[in-house]
């Protein structure tokens, strides 16, 4: 499918608009650090995030019995955190006939960060240094 070349740049105007509160979203996200069984904070953030932009949200407990009802459920795997799992659908209204729906997925553990004292800067700071 051939984007139209107006809804190409509405995105890019969209992106480019919102970039500093992106990059602050993000930075956010990253100070709440988040390593396998430390997920709790982070995954309420994520349901407020959603919540803010209109989706419909859910938070389920990291049950196999529950989590295999859901569309698009991953694989259960008893060695992952009991963190909730969050999830948020946009659907588009009556003002969007025949647009399409979105499901977002991710996870949001993070891996060890190794010895902090070989790190510039904290692994959780979100710091941008020289555009990066």
């Amino acid at each position: 499918m051939q984007l139209d070349q107006d809804l190409i740049t509405s995105i890019k105007d969209a992106v480019h608009k919102n970039m500093t509160e992106q990059l602050q979203f993000t930075q956010k996200m990253i100070q709440f650090g988040g390593q396998r069984g430390e997920e709790a904070a982070v995954q309420d953030e994520m349901l407020s995030q959603y919540s803010k932009r209109g989706y419909d949200t859910k938070k389920i407990d990291m049950d196999e019995s529950v989590l295999s009802k859901q569309p698009a459920a991953g694989k259960f795997s008893p060695q992952h955190s009991k963190g909730p799992v969050v999830i948020g659908v946009h659907e588009p209204g009556s003002s969007t006939p025949g647009g399409k729906s979105l499901l977002l997925n991710g996870h949001v553990d993070i891996v060890p960060v190794g010895p902090q004292d070989l790190w510039k800067h904290s692994p959780y700071s979100g710091d941008i240094e020289d555009g990066w």
